[in-house]
Protein backbone atom coordinates (compact mmCIF):
# COMPACT_ATOMS: atom_id res chain seq x y z
CA UNK A 1 0.00 0.00 0.00
CA UNK A 2 1.48 3.35 -1.03
CA UNK A 3 2.11 6.23 1.42
CA UNK A 4 -0.44 8.36 -0.46
CA UNK A 5 -3.10 5.67 -0.02
CA UNK A 6 -2.32 5.39 3.69
CA UNK A 7 -2.57 9.17 4.10
CA UNK A 8 -5.95 9.23 2.33
CA UNK A 9 -7.30 6.39 4.50
CA UNK A 10 -6.15 8.17 7.67
CA UNK A 11 -7.68 11.48 6.64
CA UNK A 12 -11.04 9.91 5.76
CA UNK A 13 -11.44 8.05 9.06
CA UNK A 14 -14.11 9.05 11.58
CA UNK A 15 -12.77 11.62 14.04
CA UNK A 16 -14.18 13.09 17.25
CA UNK A 17 -13.57 16.62 18.52
CA UNK A 18 -14.46 18.42 21.74
CA UNK A 19 -16.32 21.70 22.06
CA UNK A 20 -14.10 24.67 21.05
CA UNK A 21 -11.73 22.43 19.07
CA UNK A 22 -10.80 23.34 15.51
CA UNK A 23 -11.22 20.71 12.81
CA UNK A 24 -7.98 20.43 10.82
CA UNK A 25 -8.03 22.15 7.45
CA UNK A 26 -6.79 19.74 4.78
CA UNK A 27 -6.71 20.76 1.14
CA UNK A 28 -7.91 17.38 -0.16
CA UNK A 29 -10.49 16.43 2.47
CA UNK A 30 -14.14 17.35 3.06
CA UNK A 31 -15.56 16.66 6.50
CA UNK A 32 -19.05 15.19 6.73
CA UNK A 33 -20.59 16.18 10.07
CA UNK A 34 -22.20 13.12 11.62
CA UNK A 35 -22.94 14.64 15.01
CA UNK A 36 -22.67 18.10 16.55
CA UNK A 37 -22.51 21.67 15.28
CA UNK A 38 -19.62 23.37 13.47
CA UNK A 39 -19.18 27.05 12.77
CA UNK A 40 -17.12 28.13 9.77
CA UNK A 41 -15.45 31.50 9.96
CA UNK A 42 -12.85 33.84 8.56
CA UNK A 43 -11.64 37.30 9.51
CA UNK A 44 -10.60 40.57 7.93
CA UNK A 45 -7.12 42.08 7.88
CA UNK A 46 -8.27 44.27 10.78
CA UNK A 47 -9.06 41.17 12.83
CA UNK A 48 -12.86 41.32 12.58
CA UNK A 49 -14.36 37.82 12.71
CA UNK A 50 -16.81 36.97 9.93
CA UNK A 51 -19.11 34.01 10.48
CA UNK A 52 -19.68 31.96 7.33
CA UNK A 53 -22.42 29.74 8.75
CA UNK A 54 -23.38 27.01 11.18
CA UNK A 55 -23.45 23.40 10.05
CA UNK A 56 -24.87 20.21 11.52
CA UNK A 57 -25.39 16.52 10.84
CA UNK A 58 -25.56 15.85 7.09
CA UNK A 59 -23.59 18.98 6.14
CA UNK A 60 -20.03 19.07 4.83
CA UNK A 61 -17.28 21.59 5.57
CA UNK A 62 -13.69 21.84 4.47
CA UNK A 63 -11.01 23.63 2.50
CA UNK A 64 -12.24 22.29 -0.90
CA UNK A 65 -15.39 24.40 -0.37
CA UNK A 66 -13.56 27.53 0.75
CA UNK A 67 -13.25 30.42 -1.68
CA UNK A 68 -11.52 32.63 0.91
CA UNK A 69 -8.60 32.38 3.28
CA UNK A 70 -8.23 32.09 6.21
CA UNK A 71 -10.94 29.47 6.75
CA UNK A 72 -11.58 27.85 10.13
CA UNK A 73 -13.96 25.12 11.30
CA UNK A 74 -14.81 25.68 14.96
CA UNK A 75 -16.72 23.11 17.04
CA UNK A 76 -19.66 24.69 18.87
CA UNK A 77 -20.42 21.33 20.52
CA UNK A 78 -18.73 17.94 20.71
CA UNK A 79 -18.48 16.87 17.06
CA UNK A 80 -18.04 13.66 15.09
CA UNK A 81 -16.94 13.95 11.46
CA UNK A 82 -15.99 11.60 8.66
CA UNK A 83 -13.47 12.52 6.01
CA UNK A 84 -14.58 12.42 2.37
CA UNK A 85 -12.61 12.52 -0.86
CA UNK A 86 -13.92 15.70 -2.58
CA UNK A 87 -13.42 14.11 -6.00
CA UNK A 88 -15.81 11.22 -5.38
CA UNK A 89 -19.28 11.34 -6.94
CA UNK A 90 -20.79 10.39 -3.58
CA UNK A 91 -20.20 13.92 -2.26
CA UNK A 92 -22.58 15.51 -4.79
CA UNK A 93 -25.73 15.31 -2.58
CA UNK A 94 -23.82 17.11 0.19
CA UNK A 95 -22.77 19.83 -2.25
CA UNK A 96 -26.35 20.35 -3.48
CA UNK A 97 -27.47 20.83 0.13
CA UNK A 98 -24.59 23.26 0.72
CA UNK A 99 -25.64 25.41 -2.24
CA UNK A 100 -29.23 25.59 -0.97
CA UNK A 101 -28.07 26.62 2.50
CA UNK A 102 -25.76 29.31 1.16
CA UNK A 103 -28.56 30.70 -1.02
CA UNK A 104 -30.81 30.88 2.03
CA UNK A 105 -28.13 32.74 4.00
CA UNK A 106 -27.57 35.15 1.09
CA UNK A 107 -31.32 35.87 1.05
CA UNK A 108 -31.33 36.49 4.81
CA UNK A 109 -28.41 38.90 4.58
CA UNK A 110 -30.36 41.01 2.08
CA UNK A 111 -33.23 41.71 4.49
CA UNK A 112 -34.23 45.36 4.67
CA UNK A 113 -33.43 45.92 8.35
CA UNK A 114 -31.11 44.45 10.98
CA UNK A 115 -34.16 43.40 13.02
CA UNK A 116 -35.60 41.42 10.11
CA UNK A 117 -32.16 39.94 9.35
CA UNK A 118 -31.65 38.88 12.97
CA UNK A 119 -35.11 37.35 13.22
CA UNK A 120 -34.61 35.48 9.93
CA UNK A 121 -31.30 34.10 11.24
CA UNK A 122 -33.02 32.90 14.42
CA UNK A 123 -35.64 31.14 12.27
CA UNK A 124 -32.89 29.56 10.17
CA UNK A 125 -31.09 28.33 13.30
CA UNK A 126 -34.35 26.81 14.55
CA UNK A 127 -34.92 25.06 11.21
CA UNK A 128 -31.41 23.54 11.35
CA UNK A 129 -30.95 22.85 15.05
CA UNK A 130 -34.29 23.25 16.78
CA UNK A 131 -37.35 21.36 17.90
CA UNK A 132 -40.77 22.19 19.28
CA UNK A 133 -41.44 22.27 23.02
CA UNK A 134 -44.51 23.33 25.01
CA UNK A 135 -43.44 26.99 25.17
CA UNK A 136 -42.57 27.30 21.51
CA UNK A 137 -39.68 26.54 19.15
CA UNK A 138 -36.37 25.90 20.93
CA UNK A 139 -33.05 26.58 19.16
CA UNK A 140 -30.87 23.75 20.44
CA UNK A 141 -27.54 25.56 20.31
CA UNK A 142 -25.98 27.87 22.86
CA UNK A 143 -25.17 30.96 20.89
CA UNK A 144 -23.94 34.27 22.30
CA UNK A 145 -24.88 37.80 21.35
CA UNK A 146 -21.42 38.13 19.81
CA UNK A 147 -21.95 34.96 17.75
CA UNK A 148 -25.21 36.37 16.40
CA UNK A 149 -23.58 39.74 15.71
CA UNK A 150 -20.83 38.09 13.65
CA UNK A 151 -23.40 36.03 11.75
CA UNK A 152 -25.63 39.05 11.07
CA UNK A 153 -22.70 41.39 10.31
CA UNK A 154 -23.72 43.91 12.95
CA UNK A 155 -22.58 44.94 16.42
CA UNK A 156 -23.06 43.02 19.66
CA UNK A 157 -24.74 46.10 21.15
CA UNK A 158 -27.33 46.11 18.36
CA UNK A 159 -28.03 42.40 18.79
CA UNK A 160 -28.44 42.80 22.56
CA UNK A 161 -30.88 45.68 22.07
CA UNK A 162 -32.94 43.84 19.49
CA UNK A 163 -33.10 40.62 21.50
CA UNK A 164 -34.36 42.56 24.52
CA UNK A 165 -37.01 44.14 22.31
CA UNK A 166 -37.97 40.75 20.87
CA UNK A 167 -38.46 39.51 24.43
CA UNK A 168 -40.44 42.62 25.40
CA UNK A 169 -42.77 42.04 22.44
CA UNK A 170 -43.14 38.35 23.35
CA UNK A 171 -41.48 37.12 20.16
CA UNK A 172 -38.99 34.97 22.06
CA UNK A 173 -37.81 34.02 25.53
CA UNK A 174 -34.82 32.33 27.14
CA UNK A 175 -34.88 28.79 28.56
CA UNK A 176 -31.75 27.31 30.13
CA UNK A 177 -29.43 29.52 28.03
CA UNK A 178 -31.31 28.65 24.83
CA UNK A 179 -33.61 30.85 22.78
CA UNK A 180 -37.24 29.83 22.36
CA UNK A 181 -39.21 31.43 19.53
CA UNK A 182 -42.78 32.08 20.66
CA UNK A 183 -44.00 32.62 17.11
CA UNK A 184 -42.75 31.74 13.64
CA UNK A 185 -44.71 34.51 11.93
CA UNK A 186 -44.23 37.81 13.78
CA UNK A 187 -45.94 40.99 12.65
CA UNK A 188 -43.66 42.42 9.94
CA UNK A 189 -44.61 45.94 11.04
CA UNK A 190 -43.39 45.08 14.53
CA UNK A 191 -39.98 43.99 13.25
CA UNK A 192 -39.67 47.06 11.05
CA UNK A 193 -40.49 49.32 13.97
CA UNK A 194 -37.93 47.63 16.20
CA UNK A 195 -35.29 48.30 13.56
CA UNK A 196 -35.71 52.03 14.17
CA UNK A 197 -34.35 51.64 17.67
CA UNK A 198 -36.71 54.32 19.02
CA UNK A 199 -38.99 53.20 21.79
CA UNK A 200 -41.56 55.96 21.28
CA UNK A 201 -41.93 55.04 17.60
CA UNK A 202 -42.44 51.41 18.52
CA UNK A 203 -45.10 52.32 21.06
CA UNK A 204 -46.99 54.51 18.58
CA UNK A 205 -47.01 51.83 15.89
CA UNK A 206 -47.99 49.03 18.23
CA UNK A 207 -50.39 51.08 20.34
CA UNK A 208 -48.77 50.04 23.63
CA UNK A 209 -46.78 51.60 26.44
CA UNK A 210 -44.61 50.45 29.33
CA UNK A 211 -47.54 50.33 31.76
CA UNK A 212 -49.73 48.09 29.62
Amino acid sequence: MSPNTLTLLESTAVKVFSRADQIPAQADVLWEIQRGIVRTQTWTEAGKVISLGYWGAGDVVGIPLAAIQPYEMFCMTPVMVRGLDPHQESVLPFLYQQVKTLQKLAWIMRQASVAEKLWSLLLWLFEKFGYTIQEGCLIDIRITHQDLAELADTSRVTVTRLLKQFEAQRLLCRRNKHYVLLTLEPDLLKLQSLALGKENTVQKILGCDRKS
